[in-house]
């Protein structure tokens, strides 16, 4: 079953709410170079992502769907895809009632692709520019500064590292907004 895990494609920068707290919080308290993180949220698409906020780490993510693919017997992508095959997709329940979806893969290496559902309560629906707004933002620029307001500081965000038009407010209750409360920022 191990050698499962070097054929999945999450990407917890995108999904996992948590795991970017906490590397943003490593990255800081170690005053390590964030390149490679910053390089990973300029690559999430503007359009809709589902975002996992439940309390599971992702290391046990990957390990409760593991123990379900080895129940189904899935030991290679040939069982995958067959296992697949009728719907294109699998929808997983982990331990903390949250869903996950497991679809093919686009390249060989990385054929299991593993995201949260929409449904369920462990999980909100966001823009993929809202969220790397929010991410970058909080990465970026010291918020310790309360002279300059936020709709600036997401707006110098916005332009100056992600290449994305300023915005004249941010709308309670937008994606945007719901991100920021998310990285602690509202």
């Amino acid at each position: 079953m191990n050698e499962l895990r070097n054929f999945i494609s999450f990407d917890a920068i995108k999904h996992h709410h948590k795991y970017v707290l906490n590397i943003i919080e490593d990255s800081k308290k170690k005053n390590l170079e964030t390149d490679q993180i910053i390089f990973k949220i300029k690559s999430i698409p503007n359009n809709i992502l589902d975002l996992y906020i439940g309390a599971l780490d992702a290391q046990t993510i990957l390990s409760q769907i593991f123990l379900q693919l080895e129940s189904n017997n899935i030991l290679n992508k040939k069982d995958y895809e067959i296992w697949i095959f009728k719907t294109g997709y699998k929808l997983l329940k982990l331990s903390d009632n949250s869903y996950w979806v497991l679809r093919l893969g686009k390249n060989d290496e990385k054929f299991i692709h593993l995201h949260p559902a929409h449904k369920g309560e462990q999980s909100i629906r966001l823009k993929g520019s809202a969220w790397k707004t929010a991410v970058m933002t909080a990465i970026k620029l010291d918020l310790n500064f309360k002279h300059i307001n936020l709709l600036n500081k997401v707006n110098f965000t916005r332009t100056q590292y992600l290449g994305l038009s300023p915005i004249k407010e941010i709308i309670s209750g937008s994606s945007l907004y719901l991100s920021l409360r998310l990285m602690g920022l509202k």
